[in-house]
């Protein structure tokens, strides 16, 4: 092998590196938002019902979200604690985060009334704050997909 060969593999080996890292970053902060929301969901259901049913855009659907949403975001602290299934868990992640997103979007423009079924710290930040937040997550899940999908190539 040549030098020139040996640096290439080096530099493509270091970004692997830092990938994965990256990679493993985003899946242990997807993994802490969605068991302590999930968790603090079903701690404190009767709280989670009450303000979804105040919602004006799910009120119809409130029971059913109620467990639906922390079900699901606990079903995605598993789907993204195993390998095989991470990439599954990504998009389901991102597709509940861009729906939050919207429904948050749709609540700060559009509603009279700005509940919140947040658990625990979270429903300490303003709507606005929840819609960064959301933005945010959603963009490192997108992150996160990207990374893995280049990863399984």
């Amino acid at each position: 092998m040549d030098t020139k060969s040996i640096t290439l593999k080096r530099k493509i080996n270091k970004k692997s590196i830092i990938s994965r890292a990256i990679q493993e970053i985003i899946t242990g902060l997807l993994i802490i938002l969605w068991a302590y929301t999930g968790i603090s969901k079903l701690m404190d259901h009767d709280e989670t019902l009450f303000n979804m049913a105040r919602s004006p855009f799910i009120d119809k659907y409130a029971l059913f979200l109620s467990w639906l949403v922390p079900i699901t975001e606990l079903s995605l602290v598993v789907l993204l604690s195993i390998n095989k299934f991470r990439l599954i868990g990504y998009y389901i992640s991102l597709f509940l985060l861009t729906s939050f997103t919207i429904y948050i979007y749709a609540m700060l423009n559009y509603s009279y009334y700005l509940p919140c079924s947040c658990g625990g710290v979270l429903n300490k930040m303003t709507w606005q704050d929840h819609l960064y937040f959301n933005i945010g997550y959603t963009i490192l899940t997108i992150i996160g997909i990207l990374i893995i999908s280049k990863t399984n190539k």
